[in-house]
């Protein structure tokens, strides 16, 4: 046999082998009463999941917990610009009251890596203890750096203010989390 034609055969067999594990994997996942048709599986695009925040030191935030919720990701092709994703901020007073609460959806995602850097635009939710300060309609940038149970993260306010940041741009991570975790990967740019 030539060496073209043992390729041939090598890739033969490997494609009805994949062919059958997908068509096993499938008929696994379906019951009886579902019979739809099961969606190929697709490589993953970027991702970014998760929870995090601690308590500020800052001079006159001191003991603010802040806590940080993201979930968002690209198709499989890892186009940052068709991410999907919302994220969420709360910040509370040093005796628990409200300061900070909003949420919006991501527009931008790009990862390196560990590493994630996003931007939202800012839905609903304000400041309370900021009232003249309209973030509605905003755009916020938070990077992220997935180190294991300690993560780090940044976001443009800390630096900018509430003016809207260019899409897919934000800060160094510069805070490091002390409660719960994130994950970030998939395909890098």
């Amino acid at each position: 046999m030539t060496r073209l034609a043992r390729t041939a055969t090598v890739a033969g067999l490997a494609a009805a082998l994949t062919m059958g594990t997908l068509t096993a994997s499938a008929a696994a996942a379906g019951t009886a009463a579902d019979d739809a048709p099961v969606a190929k599986p697709q490589k993953p695009g970027s991702f970014i999941v998760g929870s995090a925040g601690g308590k500020l030191a800052w001079e006159g935030y001191k003991d603010h917990p802040v806590r940080f919720s993201v979930n968002a990701r690209t198709p499989p092709d890892g186009n940052p610009l068709k991410v999907k994703g919302r994220f969420r901020v709360t910040h509370k007073t040093a005796t628990g009251g409200p300061f900070a609460d909003f949420r919006g959806e991501i527009d931008c995602l790009v990862v390196g890596g560990k590493t994630a850097v996003l931007t939202g635009v800012i839905k609903d939710g304000g400041i309370p203890a900021m009232p003249d300060v309209n973030v509605i309609g905003k755009r916020v940038g938070f990077t992220i750096s997935d180190e294991g149970r300690r993560d780090r993260i940044g976001w443009s306010w800390a630096v900018a203010g509430f003016e809207s940041v260019p899409q897919c741009m934000s800060t160094a991570p510069f805070f490091q989390t002390t409660t719960g975790d994130y994950r970030v990967g998939g395909k890098s740019l």
